[in-house]
């Protein structure tokens, strides 16, 4: 099994998806993340909730 290195972009994905505390979507997710990082790209946030999702660290819905 490969590991996959943590990245500031995946932290800040976790982050805000614990933050939030209740069940959202990819994009609300994004929208949250693009007030703070307007910088951030939506394929950015999407590729990493995929990768958290395959290490067990959320779940999809």
């Amino acid at each position: 099994m490969t590991s996959r290195r943590n990245t500031i972009q995946k932290d800040l994905v976790r982050n805000t998806v614990y933050e939030m505390r209740r069940h959202v979507t990819a994009n609300e997710v994004y929208e949250f993340i693009k007030e703070a990082y307007p910088s951030i790209g939506k394929g950015t946030v999407y590729r990493n909730l995929d990768i958290l999702v395959e290490e067990g660290a959320l779940k999809k819905g």
